[in-house]
């Protein structure tokens, strides 16, 4: 038999009216890469892992920069997050060396699979929450 892990499952609704608690603490690096190496298993088509994570911890010199590329509603509680990470992903695949890049229909939903990866491990402690809506994201590049 194999063994099971119980999650207890609660999600961060924006609708309810909650706010995510500033706690202030700060995150171990030790511990965010933790939450990557459970991101690097995702599986992705080919393999081909298209996504990177790029990140500003609190107290950093990129903490104000990544802030300014949220909306002002994500910005209005991400703003007592411990870190800040983005995921972006590759929208080409090269499947082998002999053959050019081609678009990747699969990006996004790889993508989102090291995400899930991601959010897993940190959830009985922290308050991983998926984020969409950032402005001037080409800024970011």
């Amino acid at each position: 038999m194999i063994g099971t892990q119980t999650f207890q499952w609660t999600r961060y609704s924006s609708n309810g009216g909650r706010r995510v608690p500033s706690t202030k603490l700060p995150l171990e690096n030790a511990d965010l890469m933790t939450l990557f190496e459970a991101a690097r298993w995702a599986p992705s088509s080919y393999n081909a892992q298209p996504w990177r994570f790029v990140y500003a911890l609190r107290e950093t010199a990129s903490w104000t920069r990544f802030l300014d590329l949220l909306n002002p509603f994500n910005r209005s509680w991400a703003e007592n997050a411990a870190a800040i990470i983005f995921i972006i992903s590759d929208s080409l695949i090269q499947p082998t060396a002999d053959v050019e890049p081609m678009p990747s229909h699969s990006h996004s939903f790889d993508a989102g699979a090291a995400w899930a990866l991601l959010a897993l491990p940190g959830h009985p402690t922290w308050a991983t929450h998926p984020l969409h809506g950032g402005r001037g994201l080409r800024r970011a590049h």
